[in-house]
């Protein structure tokens, strides 16, 4: 399946709402910065929301952004740095 959902006509899986293919092991560490992180700056931001794994059980057409696998991206600020990375919340088949 591809990431860019292009392979559905519901929104909820298409454009910015469709889902990232695969987890992240480990970091993606000293990502392109445009200009400069001020020193201040240090800590993690964490965003948590759907990522559809597999294709959804009642089908792609009556997927909803509750129904399925979820999600968890971390951006990690400091030193002037940046890394992200993501994984999926356990989820029972």
């Amino acid at each position: 399946r591809r990431g860019d959902g292009a392979w559905t006509t519901n929104p909820a899986l298409k454009g910015n709402f469709a889902p990232v293919v695969g987890a992240i092991e480990g970091e993606v560490r000293d990502l392109r910065i445009d200009g400069a992180l001020p020193a201040c700056v240090d800590g993690v931001f964490m965003r948590n929301g759907p990522n559809a794994a597999r294709e959804p059980a009642l089908g792609a057409e009556r997927y909803h952004w509750f129904d399925g696998d979820g999600m968890v991206h971390a951006v990690r600020l400091g030193g002037g740095r940046a890394s992200y990375t993501r994984k999926y919340v356990e989820t029972r088949e």
